[in-house]
């Protein structure tokens, strides 16, 4: 018992010596330092590029909505207040950037030139009207250089959207003041509403067709029509007093007036197609003075919002097809592909003048869209730049 008493007493002892041996050999022990603060959390990944983050510096652009256009336009009403292009700047920017989104207040043929001297900050605007003053903008033009029908809206749209096409327009707008967002590309022009029949090259002969801008111009004099102009409010007199035998549209534009109810035909050319396209643009300044991830969430929306574009030109042109054929008023004509062939082989005038028009940025343009486009035209349209 004693033993075990001393052997207990013992091993205390060792251990009051071993806690003592830091204060018998270097004094007062040092308190241990501070740990230091954890770092902030970085901000959650959102996952969607383009997003900005949830907090930081807001922004308002005033934005020119073309009313004047007609809500009924496919490619008007995307942009509308609340439409699907404020819905994707206000979810890409977490809110942090609003569109204070007026009525027309700058038209059709201001609107580009508003946006550019910084009149207001944003508006879309259509192509073929600017066309003499920015003919590069004006890239879809080219008759028959994209498919027609449903086809039409996919290839522009991915062209406009491609990274490379977006460098080299902004290398060209920037000089006017603008920035191109987005757009939309309405459905190729390539239809002829009238009551003569055009089902063969021959038929074009004499044939008078009205016209809207220079491309469809050029395009209708190198096939032997004679090219004229008639409003768009004396349209549906002039085709039935046979002021003009055919109008040169596109189906739903020709559907969306009734002139199912006044035409016998509408015959259908894909080589003469012609897009109708409309940008979104945003003045240069006002984008440059946004965040980084302001400019980010813009760009994004647009880039959304643009090949949207491409689902509902296919929605609208099915409908439209389909709607006529119900009616029964109207025969839809489809020329045979040899003849189609024929025509095409002779827009090479009228396509090679229209690029000499764009100017130096355009082999660039052409060939990224070139990469999208399937039209009847393509390959004449490549074998014309340098």
């Amino acid at each position: 018992m004693k033993k075990r008493k001393s052997l207990i007493v013992l091993v205390l002892a060792s251990m009051v010596l071993l806690a003592a041996a830091p204060l018998l050999v270097g004094g007062c022990a040092k308190e241990a330092p501070a740990p230091a603060p954890a770092p902030a959390p970085a901000p959650a990944p959102t996952g969607i590029p383009g997003m900005a983050a949830p907090t930081g510096p807001t922004a308002t652009l005033t934005y020119n909505f073309e009313a004047a256009s007609g809500l009924r336009s496919y490619s008007v009403y995307p942009y509308r207040p609340g439409g699907r292009f404020h819905h994707y700047v206000t979810m890409l920017s977490n809110g942090r950037l609003k569109l204070d989104i007026r009525e027309n207040l700058y038209g059709t043929m201001d609107s580009i030139f508003a946006v550019g001297d910084g009149r207001v900050d944003m508006s879309g605007t259509l192509v073929p009207p600017i066309n003499a003053t920015y003919p590069l903008l004006d890239f879809a033009g080219l008759p028959g250089f994209f498919g027609a029908s449903v086809d039409t809206g996919y290839e522009w749209s991915d062209a406009l959207v491609d990274p490379r096409m977006r460098e080299v327009l902004d290398q060209y707008t920037r000089e006017a003041g603008f920035v191109i967002v987005g757009g939309i590309g309405a459905e190729a022009a390539y239809a002829f509403w009238g009551n003569k029949k055009i089902e063969k090259l021959s038929d074009f002969e004499g044939t008078k067709i009205r016209t809207g801008g220079l491309a469809q111009t050029l395009a209708v004099k190198a096939v032997g029509g004679s090219p004229l102009t008639i409003s768009a409010q004396e349209l549906e007199q002039a085709l039935s007093r046979g002021t003009v035998d055919v109008s040169l549209a596109n189906l739903n534009y020709g559907a969306q007036r009734g002139l199912e109810d006044i035409c016998k035909y509408v015959s259908q050319w894909s080589n003469f197609g012609t897009v109708f396209a409309r940008l979104t643009l945003v003045n240069a300044d006002a984008f440059d003075a946004l965040p980084a991830d302001l400019q980010a969430a813009l760009m994004e929306a647009g880039r959304l919002s643009t090949l949207d574009g491409g689902m509902v030109i296919e929605q609208v042109v099915r409908d439209y097809t389909a709607l006529i054929n119900e009616k029964g008023k109207t025969e839809i004509i489809y020329p045979p592909d040899s003849e189609v062939a024929k025509a095409a082989a002779l827009m090479e005038g009228p396509i090679k003048e229209w690029i000499e028009k764009m100017g130096p940025l355009a082999p660039q343009v052409i060939r990224i869209a070139a990469e999208y486009a399937t039209g009847p035209s393509r390959d004449i349209v490549l074998a014309n730049i340098k």
